[in-house]
């Protein structure tokens, strides 16, 4: 495949996924769902990666990889079709089930495809351009989504994406036809989890992955409520909130490049530091200038370290192994965060914003210790 097809699937997926949930109030509103409902829709997404995450190796094992992204790709025309035509609740489990199903079978494939198609010495590098053009296509998507949405009907807005996708999809179906090199599976040879599990390089990169969701993926969730402790207006919290989506991209363009020439597990371990004591500086900070620069900081560091973590992963498998692996990975990562975030939540409620934020900073350096073991045997 090539690199310009590959960078475009990971910038419509990703900004799909993200555009379906910045819609959800307009859908909400027509509807008249209940919050509980509205929660429900996103936990069937979590679901649906969740669950073809983990099934996506096995998956990509028989049906070929190219065959895994073409079905990924329907699965995202079909949820915003049926968006388009949605008359129930019903429907709508349909359309997240769907987008949760692309999210989760194309994750694991792209990342195996990607780590398949570079060497260790720039797979850090590849990874994070590879990152950030997801990151782009958020929010290239989700500004196209609010724009048109104030335009016209969010029914009309998924149409457009609909046949955005569909576009998509006949390119990367008659482009890569007859294609075979650059498929990410070697079908002669088949693993098993059991033994991914044997490779200890393998299973210090999962730890490391793991520890880093629970408490990293949850930030940018309850960070607007320890401005809105500090005094931020509530309609400021959308500039800063900018700001840490801002330190994410240019994290993912500078972290992976930095760590292929000093080292991924050093410099794993120095931005999980960093991020720890700008977390715990963010708690006590006052001045707006500098959570300004405290956000962009801190941004840098929570995401910049995902390329660096999914190159970890493939330096830990052989290359017939990247597509269970990550799928495995990609599993494990997505419940984790999923349970950090309810958890981070119990403790924001009985204990405030200011003490969920300072154990989050503690159990970011948790990650450090796996990080050693894997230094130690680099």
């Amino acid at each position: 495949m090539s690199k310009t097809t590959l960078y475009l699937l990971q910038f419509l997926t990703t900004g799909s996924q993200v555009s379906l949930f910045i819609l959800l109030p307009f859908i909400q509103k027509d509807f008249n769902l209940s919050l509980f409902e509205v929660g429900l829709l996103g936990a069937i997404s979590t679901g649906s990666i969740i669950v073809f995450s983990f099934f996506a190796g096995a998956i990509t094992e028989r049906a070929g990889g190219r065959n895994v992204i073409l079905i990924s790709l329907m699965c995202n025309i079909l949820s915003w079709i049926l968006l388009v035509i949605a008359p129930s609740l019903i429907i709508l489990w349909l359309v997240f089930i769907f987008s949760g199903v692309m999210s989760g079978l194309f994750g694991p494939v792209s990342n195996a495809l990607v780590a398949n198609n570079s060497e260790s010495y720039n797979r850090g590098k590849i990874m994070g351009d590879f990152k950030a053009f997801g990151d782009i296509g958020k929010i290239v998507m989700t500004s196209i989504s609010t724009f048109l949405v104030g335009l016209f009907l969010w029914r009309f807005t998924s149409l457009l994406f609909a046949i955005m996708t569909i576009s998509l999809f006949m390119l990367y179906f008659f482009t890569q036809k007859n294609k075979k090199e650059g498929e990410p599976i070697i079908k002669t040879k088949r693993t098993s989890i059991r033994l991914l599990l044997t490779h200890k390089k393998y299973v210090y990169s999962l730890l490391v992955s793991v520890t880093d969701a629970f408490a990293g993926a949850s930030l940018f969730i309850f960070l607007p409520f320890l401005l809105i402790t500090k005094g931020v207006d509530l309609k400021a919290t959308g500039f800063f909130t900018a700001l840490f989506f801002a330190g994410y991209l240019i994290g993912r363009l500078t972290l992976g490049r930095i760590a292929d020439r000093l080292g991924k597990p050093q410099i794993l371990i120095f931005a999980e530091i960093c991020m720890s004591l700008l977390i715990f500086s963010l708690v006590y900070l006052s001045s707006y200038w500098l959570i300004t620069l405290n956000l962009f900081l801190l941004g840098i560091f929570t995401l910049g370290t995902s390329p660096i973590i999914k190159a970890l992963v493939a330096e830990g498998l052989e290359k017939h192994q990247f597509e269970k692996g990550y799928s495995l990975n990609a599993s494990l990562e997505h419940t984790v965060s999923a349970l950090g975030r309810a958890a981070l939540g119990l403790v924001a409620a009985y204990f405030g914003i200011q003490n969920m934020f300072c154990l989050a900073g503690v159990l970011i350096l948790l990650t450090i210790i796996p990080a050693i073991k894997l230094y130690n045997l680099s």
